[in-house]
């Protein structure tokens, strides 16, 4: 755990240094950063990344997200560490260039529903 979170400050800490992002107290709707943006960062930097934004899907609850998908969520990365998670991510994003300039948060949802097909039934489903 403190592995993990001294993986998040370096990564806010360095995150500037590593791709052109917004400067600190911008509003950012579409997310904080591009494909095009990750693709550039570092292998660590990039998992610890994704390893954030699963950390929030699996807190959403807490803050009124669904349960549900926050669980099948869960279980579809059980047994897994960042690096795998972040890998299937990776392998995602260079299958499919065309969402290169897309925002991160959304490419990492869709990367989810790619190889979990009941986290994309799950999500689909709420909005039906």
């Amino acid at each position: 755990m403190t592995r993990v979170l001294g993986a998040i400050l370096l990564a806010l800490a360095l995150g500037p240094a590593l791709a052109d992002t917004p400067t600190p107290g911008a509003v950012v709707p579409n997310g904080f950063y591009t494909g095009n943006q990750i693709r550039k960062f570092p292998a660590d930097i990039r998992a610890v990344y994704v390893a954030g934004v699963f950390d929030g899907l699996l807190y959403a609850p807490a803050m009124g997200g669904d349960e549900v998908l926050a669980e099948t969520l869960k279980q579809c990365v059980v047994g897994m560490n960042p690096e795998q998670v972040s890998t299937s991510v990776d392998k995602y994003l260079a299958a499919h260039p065309e969402q290169w300039n897309w925002p991160m948060n959304v490419i990492v949802i869709s990367a989810i529903e790619a190889v979990c097909p009941a986290f994309k039934k799950a999500s689909k489903s709420r909005w039906e």
